[in-house]
């Protein structure tokens, strides 16, 4: 039944009788505000039978919580992104002993009352609070009660104040989630019990003290470490042991100190994101990184040196990889000669030298490039540009790069960006009558003049910069 003024459904649960034997359902996003009462309180055995339940992304408010009371069975239900506000009584749910999984991401304000009752769930597993709008100190819960749950997510809240001891009886925990909150202090007592989790994610608090490497220590089955934005200080130790499970490393926009250790390879053999920029690392960049990486972003630190010469036969399935705003020197092949899928590349900000070796348009894949702000020098590559036919996104600028550019760079089909400002590229500009580029920028060059066409009324240009050139005549 449809209320057609709020454009809303009224779900009659009589549709459902003739599924006697469900166990699953999913109503998700079908703007359902409410159930319309069966015809003599009658209870149809679907409800009785039914374990797995989805109405996310509805219009359903608190009501719906007493509603459910019947449903005996359930062991997992969603009911995130509805209209739930502010006092939630899990005392409503009435029974639900089995209920093992539980999502109210979205729902407004979560009271006291919700962290107080939550206990009644002792069978609950996975509990997940994100972005539902909860303020303050975390409050003192029921949930120390929860001895079986194995993922708890309260991430994006305006959460703030210290941890204390509020998982330190969690252990069973494996997954965790509280980023982007405001928590402070010191966390170590509250999590170092915790030592079954294989996701961790605390990033966007403020966590002030030196890097938490005791987390690697003690959890030897880590999959996931999401540690950005901490606050967090010191060096970056390896624990003393391998772990073959670690699979992401972030780390990114600390006040980490120190070398990135060499053996981190060894120690980490399957490791396929690592980010860890932001810091004020140094030193060398490590010879190896493992053969499974598929993300490596150490941009916006002090590394320095030459980049290593074998990276590339060691992680041929990088995809992204950006070192931007380092010390870098020296050339950038043999060292990205393998890299044949690699979609991101930012090299930008640094000090490589000599001409752009060929090795960088081997990446048929690449969508974007940025090696700006170096000391290339030589003529602009146009044959190996030309040959990254998804290129999107293309700088060169700040180098001292010559020559002229062809129609074939212009006209490439994937190009969007085009940045190669501010070198010493001469002759005329070629025509953009046939081109698909939105932004252009040739400023700061030695252009002369123009193609006899220029441009046409179909031509998708928003910027375009030639300011500080030797151009004469009219466009």
């Amino acid at each position: 039944m449809r209320d057609d003024r709020l454009e809303n459904w009224y779900l009659n649960l009589s549709d459902f009788q003739a599924f006697d034997d469900i166990k699953s359902l999913d109503l998700t996003d079908n703007s359902i505000a409410g159930f319309v009462e069966n015809k003599g309180n009658v209870r149809f055995s679907w409800q009785r039978k039914l374990e797995g339940l989805v109405l996310s992304d509805n219009q359903l408010t608190n009501d719906i919580i007493s509603f459910l009371s019947g449903f005996h069975h359930l062991k997992s239900l969603d009911l995130s992104y509805n209209e739930l506000e502010g006092s939630l009584d899990i005392s409503e749910f009435g029974d639900l002993e089995k209920l093992e999984h539980l999502e109210l991401d979205g729902s407004f304000n979560i009271g006291n009352k919700f962290f107080e009752s939550i206990g009644a769930l002792t069978s609950l597993k996975v509990l997940s609070l994100s972005s539902c709008g909860i303020k303050g100190s975390l409050p003192i819960a029921g949930w120390i009660k929860l001895k079986k749950l194995e993922e708890f997510d309260i991430s994006n809240n305006e959460l703030e104040g210290q941890l204390g001891l509020s998982f330190i009886n969690m252990t069973s925990l494996r997954k965790l989630d509280f980023s982007n909150n405001s928590f402070t202090g010191n966390f170590a007592s509250s999590l170092a019990t915790l030592t079954s989790l294989i996701f961790l994610a605390i990033s966007l608090n403020k966590f002030p003290g030196n890097f938490p490497n005791w987390l690697l220590e003690n959890n030897t089955k880590i999959v996931s470490l999401d540690l950005g934005n901490c606050s967090f200080t010191g060096h970056f130790r390896l624990p003393s042991h391998v772990n073959p499970y670690l699979g992401t490393i972030i780390a990114s926009y600390n006040m980490i100190i120190g070398q990135l250790p060499s053996n981190i390879s060894t120690i980490f053999p399957n490791l396929e994101h690592l980010e860890m920029s932001a810091n004020a690392m140094n030193g060398s960049l490590p010879p190896l990184f493992g053969q499974n990486l598929w993300t490596l972003d150490l941009s916006d630190n002090n590394f320095s040196g030459e980049m290593p010469r074998n990276i590339s036969v060691h992680v041929s399935l990088l995809e992204i990889l950006k070192l931007s705003n380092n010390k870098l020197v020296g050339s950038v092949c043999p060292t990205l000669v393998n890299l044949k899928i690699l979609r991101e590349l930012f090299l930008d900000g640094n000090s490589f030298s000599s001409s752009i070796p060929s090795c960088l348009f081997n990446a048929s894949f690449l969508l974007v490039m940025d090696i700006s702000n170096n000391h290339f020098v030589g003529k602009l590559p146009n044959d190996g540009i030309r040959n990254l036919s998804n290129l999107q996104a293309l700088s060169i600028a700040r180098n001292h790069l010559e020559g002229s550019i062809s129609t074939e760079i212009i006209e490439q089909r994937s190009l969007k960006y085009l940045d190669l400002s501010r070198n010493d590229l001469s002759e005329s500009i070629p025509s953009f009558a046939h081109s698909k580029v939105r932004y252009v920028l040739l400023n700061n060059n030695r252009f002369s003049g123009f193609a006899t066409t220029m441009f046409n009324r179909s031509l998708p240009l928003i910027m375009l910069d030639l300011s500080n050139n030797n151009i004469t005549g009219k466009i």
